[in-house]
Protein backbone atom coordinates (compact mmCIF):
# COMPACT_ATOMS: atom_id res chain seq x y z
CA UNK A 1 0.00 0.00 0.00
CA UNK A 2 1.80 3.08 -0.60
CA UNK A 3 0.64 6.48 0.76
CA UNK A 4 0.71 10.21 -0.48
CA UNK A 5 -0.02 13.07 1.92
CA UNK A 6 -1.31 16.67 0.51
CA UNK A 7 -2.59 19.66 2.33
CA UNK A 8 -6.30 20.81 2.57
CA UNK A 9 -6.86 24.52 2.06
CA UNK A 10 -9.14 27.37 3.36
CA UNK A 11 -11.49 26.11 1.42
CA UNK A 12 -11.20 23.10 2.68
CA UNK A 13 -10.26 21.74 -1.13
CA UNK A 14 -7.64 19.26 -1.81
CA UNK A 15 -5.54 18.63 -4.89
CA UNK A 16 -4.78 15.24 -5.60
CA UNK A 17 -1.25 14.87 -6.23
CA UNK A 18 -0.32 13.89 -10.01
CA UNK A 19 0.55 10.81 -9.43
CA UNK A 20 -2.86 9.77 -7.82
CA UNK A 21 -4.76 11.55 -10.97
CA UNK A 22 -2.66 9.57 -13.17
CA UNK A 23 -3.22 6.27 -11.78
CA UNK A 24 -7.01 6.79 -11.58
CA UNK A 25 -6.88 8.32 -15.41
CA UNK A 26 -8.33 11.49 -14.23
CA UNK A 27 -9.02 14.37 -16.66
CA UNK A 28 -9.62 18.12 -16.22
CA UNK A 29 -13.55 17.95 -15.18
CA UNK A 30 -13.74 14.64 -14.16
CA UNK A 31 -16.14 13.85 -11.04
CA UNK A 32 -14.91 12.28 -7.80
CA UNK A 33 -17.29 10.43 -5.35
CA UNK A 34 -16.36 10.50 -1.74
CA UNK A 35 -17.08 6.83 0.11
CA UNK A 36 -17.54 6.52 3.97
CA UNK A 37 -16.78 3.02 5.10
CA UNK A 38 -16.48 3.10 9.35
CA UNK A 39 -14.09 5.13 10.18
CA UNK A 40 -12.10 5.33 6.71
CA UNK A 41 -13.05 7.17 3.27
CA UNK A 42 -12.67 6.06 -0.12
CA UNK A 43 -12.26 8.36 -3.19
CA UNK A 44 -13.31 6.96 -6.46
CA UNK A 45 -13.75 8.35 -9.96
CA UNK A 46 -17.38 8.42 -11.28
CA UNK A 47 -18.13 7.34 -14.68
CA UNK A 48 -19.43 9.59 -17.41
CA UNK A 49 -22.75 9.27 -17.73
CA UNK A 50 -22.88 6.87 -21.16
CA UNK A 51 -21.16 4.32 -18.68
CA UNK A 52 -24.12 3.90 -16.21
CA UNK A 53 -23.85 -0.06 -16.05
CA UNK A 54 -20.06 0.91 -14.15
CA UNK A 55 -22.13 2.68 -11.55
CA UNK A 56 -24.83 0.06 -10.98
CA UNK A 57 -24.27 -0.84 -7.13
CA UNK A 58 -21.44 1.13 -6.36
CA UNK A 59 -23.73 2.96 -3.56
CA UNK A 60 -24.60 -0.71 -1.94
CA UNK A 61 -23.81 -0.18 1.89
CA UNK A 62 -22.63 -3.07 3.76
CA UNK A 63 -24.94 -5.20 6.19
CA UNK A 64 -28.15 -3.02 4.62
CA UNK A 65 -29.86 -5.87 2.40
CA UNK A 66 -30.71 -4.94 -1.05
CA UNK A 67 -33.98 -3.43 -2.39
CA UNK A 68 -35.83 -5.89 -4.22
CA UNK A 69 -37.42 -3.83 -6.57
CA UNK A 70 -40.24 -5.96 -7.41
CA UNK A 71 -41.49 -6.48 -3.86
CA UNK A 72 -41.18 -2.52 -3.49
CA UNK A 73 -43.83 -2.29 -6.45
CA UNK A 74 -46.17 -4.87 -5.07
CA UNK A 75 -46.27 -2.79 -1.94
CA UNK A 76 -46.41 0.46 -3.39
CA UNK A 77 -49.52 -0.78 -5.23
CA UNK A 78 -51.02 -2.17 -2.01
CA UNK A 79 -50.43 1.03 -0.33
CA UNK A 80 -52.10 3.28 -2.94
CA UNK A 81 -54.81 0.68 -3.29
CA UNK A 82 -55.75 0.72 0.50
CA UNK A 83 -56.12 4.91 0.43
CA UNK A 84 -58.79 4.10 -1.87
CA UNK A 85 -60.69 1.73 -0.15
CA UNK A 86 -64.73 2.28 -0.43
CA UNK A 87 -66.81 0.77 2.28
CA UNK A 88 -69.94 0.94 0.32
CA UNK A 89 -71.80 -0.63 3.96
CA UNK A 90 -71.72 2.96 5.14
CA UNK A 91 -73.65 6.06 4.01
CA UNK A 92 -72.39 9.15 3.74
CA UNK A 93 -74.40 10.60 6.69
CA UNK A 94 -73.32 8.17 9.40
Amino acid sequence: MSQVTTTVTSKGQVTIPASIGDEMRLTEGDRILFIRDADRFYIEKVPGKSESEHVFGRLSRPGVPTLDVEKARVQVRQSRASRHLVDWGKSKGE
